[in-house]
Protein backbone atom coordinates (compact mmCIF):
# COMPACT_ATOMS: atom_id res chain seq x y z
CA UNK A 1 0.00 0.00 0.00
CA UNK A 2 2.67 2.63 -1.26
CA UNK A 3 1.54 6.08 -1.39
CA UNK A 4 1.24 8.42 -4.50
CA UNK A 5 4.59 8.13 -6.17
CA UNK A 6 4.16 11.99 -6.57
CA UNK A 7 5.50 13.36 -3.35
CA UNK A 8 4.01 15.57 -0.92
CA UNK A 9 5.16 19.37 -1.07
CA UNK A 10 4.45 21.76 1.71
CA UNK A 11 4.82 24.65 -0.54
CA UNK A 12 2.25 23.64 -3.11
CA UNK A 13 0.06 21.35 -0.75
CA UNK A 14 -0.17 23.17 2.18
CA UNK A 15 -1.50 26.14 0.62
CA UNK A 16 -3.78 24.40 -1.48
CA UNK A 17 -5.12 22.56 1.40
CA UNK A 18 -5.76 25.75 3.24
CA UNK A 19 -7.24 27.67 -0.13
CA UNK A 20 -9.77 24.62 -0.20
CA UNK A 21 -10.74 24.93 3.33
CA UNK A 22 -10.87 29.04 3.18
CA UNK A 23 -13.13 28.42 0.32
CA UNK A 24 -15.53 26.00 1.93
CA UNK A 25 -15.72 27.85 4.87
CA UNK A 26 -17.13 31.20 3.08
CA UNK A 27 -19.58 29.04 0.92
CA UNK A 28 -21.00 26.75 3.88
CA UNK A 29 -21.42 30.57 5.67
CA UNK A 30 -23.32 32.17 2.99
CA UNK A 31 -25.27 29.19 2.41
CA UNK A 32 -25.67 28.29 5.81
CA UNK A 33 -28.94 26.57 7.23
CA UNK A 34 -31.39 27.78 9.46
CA UNK A 35 -30.64 26.78 13.05
CA UNK A 36 -31.60 22.82 13.38
CA UNK A 37 -34.23 22.97 16.28
CA UNK A 38 -33.03 18.69 17.36
CA UNK A 39 -29.86 17.45 18.26
CA UNK A 40 -27.31 20.54 17.34
CA UNK A 41 -29.66 23.08 19.55
CA UNK A 42 -29.61 21.07 22.07
CA UNK A 43 -25.58 20.62 22.31
CA UNK A 44 -25.23 24.19 22.34
CA UNK A 45 -27.57 24.56 25.10
CA UNK A 46 -25.69 21.58 27.07
CA UNK A 47 -22.43 23.84 26.24
CA UNK A 48 -24.02 26.83 27.89
CA UNK A 49 -25.98 25.17 30.77
CA UNK A 50 -23.83 22.73 31.67
CA UNK A 51 -24.48 20.14 33.78
CA UNK A 52 -28.35 21.73 34.43
CA UNK A 53 -29.81 21.36 30.84
CA UNK A 54 -32.50 18.59 30.11
CA UNK A 55 -31.92 16.23 27.23
CA UNK A 56 -31.62 12.47 26.67
CA UNK A 57 -28.76 10.31 28.03
CA UNK A 58 -27.58 9.63 24.48
CA UNK A 59 -27.18 13.65 23.63
CA UNK A 60 -26.15 14.59 26.96
CA UNK A 61 -22.86 11.70 27.14
CA UNK A 62 -21.60 13.49 23.64
CA UNK A 63 -18.54 15.01 25.53
CA UNK A 64 -16.76 15.37 22.22
CA UNK A 65 -19.42 17.91 21.00
CA UNK A 66 -20.29 19.89 24.42
CA UNK A 67 -17.00 20.00 25.90
CA UNK A 68 -15.53 22.10 23.11
CA UNK A 69 -18.48 24.24 22.83
CA UNK A 70 -17.99 25.15 26.49
CA UNK A 71 -15.36 27.94 26.07
CA UNK A 72 -17.44 29.46 22.99
CA UNK A 73 -20.64 29.57 24.79
CA UNK A 74 -18.79 31.31 27.66
CA UNK A 75 -17.78 34.21 25.60
CA UNK A 76 -20.55 34.55 22.59
CA UNK A 77 -23.48 33.21 24.95
CA UNK A 78 -26.70 32.18 23.45
CA UNK A 79 -26.17 34.05 20.13
CA UNK A 80 -25.59 32.49 16.16
CA UNK A 81 -21.93 31.70 16.94
CA UNK A 82 -22.10 29.21 20.16
CA UNK A 83 -24.73 27.09 17.67
CA UNK A 84 -22.72 27.40 14.53
CA UNK A 85 -19.29 27.18 16.00
CA UNK A 86 -19.29 23.17 15.91
CA UNK A 87 -20.56 23.02 12.34
CA UNK A 88 -17.84 24.93 11.04
CA UNK A 89 -15.28 23.73 12.98
CA UNK A 90 -16.26 20.23 11.63
CA UNK A 91 -16.27 21.61 7.82
CA UNK A 92 -12.14 23.16 8.79
CA UNK A 93 -11.56 19.77 9.69
CA UNK A 94 -12.72 17.61 7.28
CA UNK A 95 -11.82 19.74 4.04
CA UNK A 96 -7.67 19.37 4.80
CA UNK A 97 -8.59 15.59 6.07
CA UNK A 98 -9.93 14.66 2.63
CA UNK A 99 -7.31 16.24 0.72
CA UNK A 100 -4.21 14.12 2.65
CA UNK A 101 -6.09 11.75 2.11
CA UNK A 102 -6.56 12.13 -1.81
CA UNK A 103 -3.42 13.43 -1.66
CA UNK A 104 -1.88 9.74 -0.81
CA UNK A 105 -3.66 8.30 -3.75
CA UNK A 106 -3.02 10.98 -6.98
CA UNK A 107 -1.34 14.19 -7.58
CA UNK A 108 -2.71 17.68 -6.52
CA UNK A 109 -5.06 18.60 -9.43
CA UNK A 110 -6.64 15.29 -8.68
CA UNK A 111 -6.86 15.41 -4.35
CA UNK A 112 -8.11 19.20 -4.68
CA UNK A 113 -11.09 17.55 -7.55
CA UNK A 114 -11.72 14.96 -4.74
CA UNK A 115 -12.16 17.78 -2.11
CA UNK A 116 -14.56 19.73 -4.52
CA UNK A 117 -16.78 16.59 -5.56
CA UNK A 118 -16.72 15.60 -1.66
CA UNK A 119 -18.25 19.18 -0.19
CA UNK A 120 -20.29 19.43 -3.37
CA UNK A 121 -22.20 16.70 -3.04
CA UNK A 122 -25.54 17.25 -1.35
CA UNK A 123 -25.72 15.11 1.67
CA UNK A 124 -21.76 17.00 2.42
CA UNK A 125 -22.93 20.55 1.65
CA UNK A 126 -26.30 20.93 3.90
CA UNK A 127 -24.28 19.31 6.86
CA UNK A 128 -21.26 21.76 6.57
CA UNK A 129 -23.07 24.05 9.10
CA UNK A 130 -26.10 22.43 10.58
CA UNK A 131 -24.00 20.78 13.89
CA UNK A 132 -24.66 17.21 13.88
CA UNK A 133 -22.25 15.15 15.29
CA UNK A 134 -21.68 12.96 11.91
CA UNK A 135 -19.48 15.72 9.78
CA UNK A 136 -16.89 16.30 12.90
CA UNK A 137 -17.08 12.47 13.45
CA UNK A 138 -16.02 11.47 9.97
CA UNK A 139 -13.21 14.59 10.28
CA UNK A 140 -11.71 13.19 13.04
CA UNK A 141 -12.17 9.45 11.71
CA UNK A 142 -10.36 10.62 8.85
CA UNK A 143 -7.30 12.26 10.50
CA UNK A 144 -6.90 9.41 13.00
CA UNK A 145 -6.35 7.35 9.58
CA UNK A 146 -4.02 10.02 8.70
CA UNK A 147 -1.84 9.80 11.70
CA UNK A 148 -2.10 5.86 11.63
CA UNK A 149 -0.92 5.49 8.25
CA UNK A 150 1.90 7.97 8.80
CA UNK A 151 3.48 5.97 11.98
CA UNK A 152 3.32 2.95 9.74
CA UNK A 153 4.80 4.33 6.72
CA UNK A 154 7.58 6.57 8.60
CA UNK A 155 7.83 3.89 11.43
CA UNK A 156 6.99 6.37 13.71
CA UNK A 157 5.25 6.16 17.61
CA UNK A 158 4.50 9.09 18.30
CA UNK A 159 1.74 10.02 15.47
CA UNK A 160 -0.01 7.25 17.84
CA UNK A 161 0.00 9.20 20.79
CA UNK A 162 -2.16 11.89 18.77
CA UNK A 163 -4.14 9.18 16.78
CA UNK A 164 -5.37 7.63 20.41
CA UNK A 165 -6.66 11.13 21.42
CA UNK A 166 -8.08 12.00 17.92
CA UNK A 167 -10.13 8.31 18.11
CA UNK A 168 -11.38 9.12 21.16
CA UNK A 169 -12.80 12.67 20.79
CA UNK A 170 -14.46 11.20 17.52
CA UNK A 171 -15.70 8.13 19.72
CA UNK A 172 -17.06 10.92 21.79
CA UNK A 173 -18.58 12.45 18.89
CA UNK A 174 -20.41 9.74 17.56
CA UNK A 175 -19.59 6.15 18.95
CA UNK A 176 -19.96 4.42 16.07
CA UNK A 177 -16.87 5.42 14.86
CA UNK A 178 -15.29 2.84 16.68
CA UNK A 179 -16.65 0.41 13.93
CA UNK A 180 -13.26 1.32 11.91
CA UNK A 181 -10.95 0.54 14.61
CA UNK A 182 -10.19 -2.54 13.84
CA UNK A 183 -8.68 -1.49 10.33
CA UNK A 184 -6.65 1.12 12.44
CA UNK A 185 -5.60 -2.06 14.48
CA UNK A 186 -4.55 -3.77 11.29
CA UNK A 187 -2.56 -0.76 9.58
CA UNK A 188 -0.52 -0.40 13.72
CA UNK A 189 0.24 -4.41 13.02
CA UNK A 190 3.08 -3.19 10.17
CA UNK A 191 5.24 -1.06 12.65
CA UNK A 192 8.56 -2.90 13.53
CA UNK A 193 7.66 -2.09 17.04
CA UNK A 194 3.83 -3.15 16.92
CA UNK A 195 3.22 -3.73 20.92
CA UNK A 196 4.95 -0.18 21.48
CA UNK A 197 2.50 1.22 19.07
CA UNK A 198 -1.06 -0.27 20.37
CA UNK A 199 0.45 1.23 23.49
CA UNK A 200 1.32 4.46 22.46
CA UNK A 201 -3.04 5.06 21.50
CA UNK A 202 -4.23 3.95 24.79
CA UNK A 203 -2.84 7.03 26.84
CA UNK A 204 -5.70 9.45 24.67
CA UNK A 205 -8.00 6.92 25.06
CA UNK A 206 -7.61 6.48 28.63
CA UNK A 207 -7.98 10.12 28.88
CA UNK A 208 -11.18 10.71 27.27
CA UNK A 209 -12.45 7.46 29.05
CA UNK A 210 -11.69 9.31 32.11
CA UNK A 211 -13.46 12.72 30.87
CA UNK A 212 -16.63 10.23 29.89
CA UNK A 213 -16.81 8.62 33.57
CA UNK A 214 -15.71 11.80 35.42
CA UNK A 215 -18.50 14.13 33.71
CA UNK A 216 -21.08 11.30 33.48
CA UNK A 217 -21.25 11.32 37.07
CA UNK A 218 -21.45 14.72 37.66
CA UNK A 219 -24.13 15.66 35.21
CA UNK A 220 -25.76 13.02 35.42
CA UNK A 221 -25.08 10.91 38.85
CA UNK A 222 -24.25 8.03 36.22
CA UNK A 223 -20.69 7.63 35.65
CA UNK A 224 -21.31 4.56 33.31
CA UNK A 225 -24.08 6.66 31.37
CA UNK A 226 -22.60 6.02 28.03
CA UNK A 227 -21.97 2.41 28.60
CA UNK A 228 -25.70 2.15 29.77
CA UNK A 229 -27.18 3.65 26.53
CA UNK A 230 -24.72 1.71 23.85
CA UNK A 231 -26.46 -1.26 25.52
CA UNK A 232 -29.49 -0.27 25.67
CA UNK A 233 -30.73 1.16 22.48
CA UNK A 234 -33.60 -0.18 20.56
CA UNK A 235 -36.32 1.91 18.43
CA UNK A 236 -39.07 0.07 20.03
CA UNK A 237 -38.64 2.28 23.09
CA UNK A 238 -38.98 5.25 20.64
CA UNK A 239 -41.33 8.08 21.46
CA UNK A 240 -41.55 9.12 18.05
CA UNK A 241 -44.21 8.98 15.54
CA UNK A 242 -42.28 8.60 12.80
CA UNK A 243 -40.47 5.58 13.91
CA UNK A 244 -43.70 3.30 13.47
CA UNK A 245 -43.50 2.29 10.48
CA UNK A 246 -39.79 1.65 10.51
CA UNK A 247 -40.32 -1.26 13.30
CA UNK A 248 -41.80 -4.87 12.60
CA UNK A 249 -40.10 -5.48 8.88
CA UNK A 250 -38.43 -8.16 7.95
CA UNK A 251 -34.47 -9.13 7.54
CA UNK A 252 -34.57 -8.32 3.76
CA UNK A 253 -36.63 -5.31 3.76
CA UNK A 254 -34.04 -4.20 6.21
CA UNK A 255 -30.87 -4.90 3.89
CA UNK A 256 -32.52 -3.27 1.07
CA UNK A 257 -33.59 0.28 2.84
CA UNK A 258 -30.08 1.18 2.61
CA UNK A 259 -30.28 1.70 -1.77
CA UNK A 260 -33.93 2.21 -1.55
CA UNK A 261 -33.77 5.21 0.99
CA UNK A 262 -31.03 6.41 -1.35
CA UNK A 263 -32.61 6.54 -4.25
CA UNK A 264 -35.72 8.46 -2.31
CA UNK A 265 -33.55 11.60 -2.39
CA UNK A 266 -33.24 13.70 -4.78
CA UNK A 267 -29.51 13.72 -5.52
CA UNK A 268 -29.71 10.04 -4.49
CA UNK A 269 -28.38 8.89 -7.72
CA UNK A 270 -25.51 10.38 -7.32
CA UNK A 271 -24.46 7.96 -3.70
CA UNK A 272 -25.08 4.77 -5.55
CA UNK A 273 -22.39 6.32 -8.15
CA UNK A 274 -20.01 7.40 -6.03
CA UNK A 275 -20.20 3.78 -4.28
CA UNK A 276 -20.35 1.86 -7.29
CA UNK A 277 -16.61 3.78 -8.98
CA UNK A 278 -15.33 3.35 -5.31
CA UNK A 279 -16.24 -0.04 -4.71
CA UNK A 280 -15.15 -0.95 -8.38
CA UNK A 281 -11.98 0.77 -7.32
CA UNK A 282 -11.32 -0.40 -4.44
CA UNK A 283 -11.29 -3.94 -6.43
CA UNK A 284 -9.14 -3.10 -9.08
CA UNK A 285 -6.92 -0.55 -7.46
CA UNK A 286 -5.96 -1.81 -4.45
CA UNK A 287 -3.15 -0.62 -2.54
CA UNK A 288 -4.29 2.51 -0.28
CA UNK A 289 -7.25 2.84 -2.31
CA UNK A 290 -8.81 -0.47 -1.35
CA UNK A 291 -7.92 0.81 1.99
CA UNK A 292 -9.70 4.10 1.86
CA UNK A 293 -13.04 1.77 0.57
CA UNK A 294 -12.69 -1.12 3.48
CA UNK A 295 -12.51 2.15 5.90
CA UNK A 296 -16.03 2.97 4.18
CA UNK A 297 -17.33 -0.18 4.03
CA UNK A 298 -16.93 -0.92 7.57
CA UNK A 299 -19.39 1.63 9.05
CA UNK A 300 -21.72 1.64 6.16
CA UNK A 301 -22.18 -2.89 7.31
CA UNK A 302 -21.87 -2.04 11.03
CA UNK A 303 -24.72 0.54 10.19
CA UNK A 304 -26.86 -1.77 8.39
CA UNK A 305 -26.25 -4.49 10.51
CA UNK A 306 -27.84 -2.04 13.78
CA UNK A 307 -30.87 -1.22 11.85
CA UNK A 308 -32.30 -4.13 11.90
CA UNK A 309 -30.22 -7.13 9.88
CA UNK A 310 -29.16 -8.69 12.79
CA UNK A 311 -31.61 -8.60 14.88
CA UNK A 312 -35.09 -7.36 12.92
CA UNK A 313 -37.16 -7.32 16.13
CA UNK A 314 -34.59 -5.00 17.79
CA UNK A 315 -33.29 -2.54 15.66
CA UNK A 316 -31.18 -0.04 17.09
CA UNK A 317 -30.79 3.07 14.61
CA UNK A 318 -32.74 3.86 11.29
CA UNK A 319 -30.70 3.16 8.29
CA UNK A 320 -32.59 5.86 5.81
CA UNK A 321 -31.68 8.79 7.63
CA UNK A 322 -29.25 10.54 5.04
CA UNK A 323 -26.59 11.80 7.54
CA UNK A 324 -25.70 8.55 8.36
CA UNK A 325 -24.34 7.58 5.27
CA UNK A 326 -21.29 10.85 5.46
CA UNK A 327 -19.71 8.17 7.62
CA UNK A 328 -18.73 6.55 4.46
CA UNK A 329 -18.89 8.63 1.71
CA UNK A 330 -14.92 10.34 2.07
CA UNK A 331 -13.70 6.80 1.49
CA UNK A 332 -16.11 6.31 -1.30
CA UNK A 333 -15.23 9.79 -2.74
CA UNK A 334 -11.46 9.70 -2.82
CA UNK A 335 -11.76 6.04 -4.39
CA UNK A 336 -14.23 7.12 -7.02
CA UNK A 337 -11.84 10.04 -7.83
CA UNK A 338 -8.85 7.87 -8.19
CA UNK A 339 -10.53 5.21 -10.56
CA UNK A 340 -11.76 8.02 -12.69
CA UNK A 341 -7.98 9.58 -12.71
CA UNK A 342 -6.95 6.09 -13.96
CA UNK A 343 -9.21 5.59 -16.31
CA UNK A 344 -8.32 9.03 -17.90
CA UNK A 345 -4.55 8.18 -17.84
CA UNK A 346 -5.19 4.82 -19.75
CA UNK A 347 -6.98 6.96 -22.45
CA UNK A 348 -3.87 9.32 -22.78
CA UNK A 349 -5.32 11.85 -20.82
CA UNK A 350 -4.47 14.21 -17.83
CA UNK A 351 -5.33 12.35 -14.92
CA UNK A 352 -6.62 15.44 -13.51
CA UNK A 353 -9.18 15.49 -16.56
CA UNK A 354 -10.79 12.08 -15.20
CA UNK A 355 -10.90 13.62 -11.11
CA UNK A 356 -12.47 16.77 -12.68
CA UNK A 357 -15.38 15.15 -14.82
CA UNK A 358 -16.58 13.15 -11.39
CA UNK A 359 -16.07 16.22 -9.41
CA UNK A 360 -18.10 18.10 -12.46
CA UNK A 361 -20.99 15.15 -12.50
CA UNK A 362 -21.51 16.25 -8.54
CA UNK A 363 -20.90 19.78 -8.52
CA UNK A 364 -23.90 20.52 -11.53
CA UNK A 365 -26.73 18.46 -9.13
CA UNK A 366 -25.01 20.18 -6.29
CA UNK A 367 -25.06 23.85 -7.27
CA UNK A 368 -29.40 23.53 -8.09
CA UNK A 369 -29.27 21.68 -4.66
CA UNK A 370 -27.89 25.41 -3.17
CA UNK A 371 -30.09 27.30 -4.93
CA UNK A 372 -33.32 25.45 -4.53
CA UNK A 373 -33.20 23.83 -1.03
CA UNK A 374 -34.84 26.49 0.89
CA UNK A 375 -32.75 26.18 3.92
CA UNK A 376 -29.74 27.83 3.09
CA UNK A 377 -29.89 31.45 3.66
CA UNK A 378 -29.58 32.92 0.16
CA UNK A 379 -32.81 30.88 -0.49
CA UNK A 380 -35.49 31.49 2.22
CA UNK A 381 -32.90 30.83 5.28
CA UNK A 382 -32.93 34.72 5.79
CA UNK A 383 -36.60 34.24 7.07
CA UNK A 384 -35.34 34.09 10.90
CA UNK A 385 -33.61 37.44 10.51
CA UNK A 386 -36.64 39.13 8.74
CA UNK A 387 -39.08 37.63 11.44
CA UNK A 388 -36.66 38.63 14.36
CA UNK A 389 -36.56 42.20 12.58
CA UNK A 390 -40.60 42.71 12.33
CA UNK A 391 -41.28 41.16 15.59
CA UNK A 392 -42.68 43.89 18.14
CA UNK A 393 -39.93 44.27 21.33
CA UNK A 394 -41.28 43.88 24.90
CA UNK A 395 -44.15 41.85 23.55
CA UNK A 396 -45.07 37.96 23.82
CA UNK A 397 -44.91 36.41 21.09
CA UNK A 398 -46.67 32.54 20.76
CA UNK A 399 -45.55 30.14 18.20
CA UNK A 400 -44.57 26.33 17.63
CA UNK A 401 -42.42 24.93 20.41
CA UNK A 402 -39.67 24.30 17.55
CA UNK A 403 -39.71 28.02 16.52
CA UNK A 404 -39.80 29.38 19.80
CA UNK A 405 -36.14 27.36 20.50
CA UNK A 406 -34.41 28.96 17.96
CA UNK A 407 -35.22 32.45 17.10
CA UNK A 408 -34.43 33.84 20.61
CA UNK A 409 -31.30 32.90 18.89
CA UNK A 410 -31.11 35.53 16.09
CA UNK A 411 -32.71 38.04 18.41
CA UNK A 412 -29.96 37.47 20.92
CA UNK A 413 -27.57 38.14 18.08
CA UNK A 414 -28.84 41.48 17.08
CA UNK A 415 -29.97 42.68 20.78
CA UNK A 416 -33.72 42.62 20.30
CA UNK A 417 -35.43 41.77 23.38
CA UNK A 418 -38.17 38.81 22.42
CA UNK A 419 -40.29 36.72 24.75
CA UNK A 420 -41.59 33.43 23.36
CA UNK A 421 -44.22 30.71 24.13
CA UNK A 422 -45.48 27.21 22.77
CA UNK A 423 -48.55 27.52 21.90
CA UNK A 424 -48.86 23.62 20.85
CA UNK A 425 -47.91 22.94 24.32
CA UNK A 426 -51.23 21.57 26.74
CA UNK A 427 -52.69 24.43 28.24
CA UNK A 428 -51.49 27.30 26.27
CA UNK A 429 -53.69 29.64 24.42
CA UNK A 430 -53.46 32.85 22.64
CA UNK A 431 -55.18 35.37 24.69
CA UNK A 432 -56.74 39.30 23.66
CA UNK A 433 -54.02 41.16 22.85
CA UNK A 434 -51.35 38.42 22.49
CA UNK A 435 -49.64 37.81 18.85
CA UNK A 436 -49.17 34.42 17.14
CA UNK A 437 -46.38 33.34 14.68
CA UNK A 438 -46.87 30.57 12.20
CA UNK A 439 -43.82 30.26 10.93
CA UNK A 440 -42.49 27.82 8.18
CA UNK A 441 -45.61 26.12 7.56
CA UNK A 442 -45.27 25.78 4.15
CA UNK A 443 -42.06 24.38 3.59
CA UNK A 444 -39.12 23.00 4.85
CA UNK A 445 -37.15 26.50 5.38
CA UNK A 446 -37.06 25.19 9.35
CA UNK A 447 -38.07 21.44 8.58
CA UNK A 448 -38.50 20.10 12.59
CA UNK A 449 -40.67 23.68 13.11
CA UNK A 450 -42.80 22.48 10.35
CA UNK A 451 -42.96 19.49 11.49
CA UNK A 452 -44.04 20.14 15.21
CA UNK A 453 -46.66 22.28 13.28
CA UNK A 454 -48.49 19.92 11.15
CA UNK A 455 -47.96 16.84 13.88
CA UNK A 456 -49.99 19.33 16.31
CA UNK A 457 -52.83 20.14 13.67
CA UNK A 458 -52.85 16.36 13.36
CA UNK A 459 -54.18 15.85 16.56
CA UNK A 460 -57.02 17.56 15.53
CA UNK A 461 -56.22 20.87 16.87
CA UNK A 462 -56.09 24.49 15.39
CA UNK A 463 -56.38 28.05 15.78
CA UNK A 464 -58.94 31.03 14.73
CA UNK A 465 -56.31 32.19 12.54
CA UNK A 466 -59.04 34.21 10.24
CA UNK A 467 -60.49 35.47 13.25
CA UNK A 468 -57.41 37.63 14.08
CA UNK A 469 -55.20 40.22 12.79
CA UNK A 470 -52.70 39.61 10.45
CA UNK A 471 -50.42 42.59 11.51
CA UNK A 472 -47.65 41.33 9.12
CA UNK A 473 -45.89 38.93 6.74
CA UNK A 474 -42.79 37.34 5.43
CA UNK A 475 -41.98 38.86 2.12
CA UNK A 476 -42.58 35.15 0.88
CA UNK A 477 -45.37 34.68 2.74
CA UNK A 478 -43.90 31.50 4.83
CA UNK A 479 -43.75 33.69 7.73
CA UNK A 480 -47.39 35.49 9.65
CA UNK A 481 -48.10 37.80 12.65
CA UNK A 482 -51.13 37.60 13.84
CA UNK A 483 -52.68 39.48 16.80
CA UNK A 484 -55.74 38.25 18.88
CA UNK A 485 -58.74 40.59 18.96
Amino acid sequence: MRPCAEPWRWRVDLPVALLLTALTLAVAWAYRSVLVTSDPWHYAQAALNFGTHEWIPSGLTRWGIIVPLIPVAAVFGPTLPTFYAFALLATTVVVPAVYVLARWVGPVAVAAATVVAFVAMPLTFINLSRGYPDLMAIALNAVTLILVLHARDRDRIWPLLVAGFVAGWAFEVRETTVFTWPLFVVVIWGLSRRWLGYAAVLPGLVLWAAVDVGLSWLTLDDPLAKWHVLTGSDLNDSVSPLDGSYLGQSRGWYLARLPLAMLEEPWGWLLIVIAVLGIVAGITLRGRVGLYVVWALLPAALLLLQAGVLDPAHPSVRVDVPRYWLAFLPGLTIAAAALCARVAGLLRLPRWLGAAGLALLVVVPGVRYAMTEPTFYPNSGSLPYEVVDALPSNALILTDGRTSRILPVYANSVGKDLQFDDFTARGVAPLSGQYVLIFSDTDETCEFCKLDYDLWLAKGRSLPLGEYVRVWSSSDGKARLYRVP
